[in-house]
């Protein structure tokens, strides 16, 4: 598949594109996203910055519960992340080639928790982590309680 974004319905990130991310494959409930690393990215030691890092994970579970919502006619709900916990078990070189693979645990009425995991394209794990959403009805946001 490997397209730039916001080419496919369910998934629109501009800064996910800005900084070089692509779509490799998406469904409802599950995305791959791949960056390769850049100098622009790295952190001042060299290393892919952490915010980089995060940054396409939470796009790729987000991409992952927009085809979800597609699926289930809630395509113009809006999302937005509210939480994350990442776990960092390795660095990445800034030129390195990285992978998100980001799935949907579980999408009830206002909220979607998703777990993505970070890659190098040999396989190896850079980062694993945890990401909640609060998701929209319609074209509007839920009301808080």
């Amino acid at each position: 598949m490997d397209t730039p974004w916001p080419a496919m319905e369910g998934a629109h990130s501009p800064f996910i594109s800005f900084i070089g991310g692509r779509l490799e494959e998406a469904r409802p409930g599950y995305a791959r996203i791949s960056l390769r690393g850049v100098p622009a990215l790295a952190d001042a030691w060299g290393r892919m910055h952490a915010g980089a890092i995060t940054a396409i994970m939470d796009s790729a579970v987000g991409a992952a519960l927009g085809h979800l919502k597609v699926q289930r006619g809630r395509g113009t709900a809006p999302q937005a992340t509210i939480a994350m916990d990442v776990s960092f078990v390795a660095p990445a070189a800034s030129d390195d080639e990285l992978v998100a693979e980001g799935r949907v645990v579980e999408l009830d009425r206002n909220v979607a928790h998703g777990e993505a995991e970070l890659r190098r394209r040999d396989g190896s794990l850079i980062a694993r982590g945890s990401f909640v959403f609060v998701v929209g009805e319609g074209g509007r946001w839920p009301r808080p309680t």
